[in-house]
C-alpha cells in the first residue's frame, strides 16, 4: 500500500476551507487524490457555529466528532447529525 497517510485529531495541520470567497471553516486533508491519480478528497473539517450555501458536487460521508451538524437540501428535507450518532 503506497497511498495513504496517518494522522490523529490532535493535528494542527489545518488550512482555510474555502467556498469561491469565502472562509468555511477549516480542513486538514488526509488525501486529495487516489491511487490512480483521480480526485478523491478526504479530511478532517472543524468549524465554528455558522450559516453557508454548499452543493454537493458528490457522495459525501459525514462522521460528527464533536457538535453538532445540521444540513437543509434542496428539497427542504433536514438532517441532523451530532457527536452522540456516531
Amino acid at each position: 500500500m503506497s497511498n495513504y497517510q496517518k494522522t490523529n485529531l490532535s493535528t494542527e495541520a489545518y488550512e482555510p476551507f474555502m467556498l469561491e470567497d469565502k472562509q468555511a471553516g477549516e480542513v486538514h486533508w488526509l488525501n486529495q487524490t487516489n491511487s490512480n491519480d483521480a480526485p478523491t478528497f478526504s479530511g478532517l473539517w472543524k468549524c465554528e457555529p455558522m450559516e453557508f450555501d454548499y452543493e454537493f458536487p458528490g457522495d459525501e460521508t459525514f462522521h460528527v466528532l464533536k457538535g453538532d451538524l445540521n444540513i437543509k437540501l434542496e428539497s427542504g428535507e433536514e438532517i441532523q447529525l451530532s457527536q452522540e450518532m456516531s
